[in-house]
């Protein structure tokens, strides 16, 4: 509903991540945020690793609350733990939105039945979009933060037809049920 593209990545797959301006680079893929699920007791050196982050600069979001400890029995000290910021699960979507940390804006209607798969890699983009209702049209706009307007691509499975489309910064959005 809320079309904020993610992706669930292993703690042990950050050991080669690194942090450059602020974006954590990873796979050759780029994250503006990180956000960290409830865990009321993480390992030490996961804990150390996401302060890392924090310290070069990468907004690392605690959603549920802080953790409370280490699963070594240790606690967090105070001045790691401010490197944090919390969200209420809730709210998480408004406040990804209000720091401008999304990837993607939607506006138009059935915006609940619109999915979107997003893929990117060496400064390409594709999209997968699908209107997963079954009485309403998905139509409005769709803005990319990485996207200036110029060509793309459009493709209908169901006509197996591609074609180019050169449009501004908003890409007009049409999905019939």
């Amino acid at each position: 509903e809320n079309q904020i593209d993610f992706d669930v990545i292993p703690e042990d797959y950050l050991d080669s991540a690194r942090v450059e301006n602020g974006i954590l680079q990873l796979n050759g893929e780029s994250y503006r945020l990180f956000v960290l699920p409830y865990a009321r007791l993480l390992p030490a050196a996961a804990i150390d690793k996401f302060a890392a982050f924090a310290r070069a600069g990468l907004p690392v979001w605690c959603v549920g609350g802080l953790p409370e400890g280490t699963v070594e029995g240790t606690p967090i000290d105070e001045k790691t733990l401010a490197l944090f910021r919390t969200a209420a699960p809730e709210a998480l979507a408004d406040e990804i939105r209000a720091a401008q940390l999304d990837d993607m804006v939607f506006t138009g209607s059935c915006g609940a039945d619109l999915r979107v798969y997003h893929y990117s890699r060496n400064g390409g983009h594709a999209l997968l979009l699908t209107n997963e209702g079954i009485h309403g049209t998905v139509e409005g706009t769709l803005r990319l933060r990485d996207f200036a307007g110029g060509a793309l691509v459009r493709y209908d499975p169901m006509e197996n037809r591609a074609w180019q489309q050169v449009c501004g910064e908003e890409i007009p959005l049409r999905l019939e049920p």
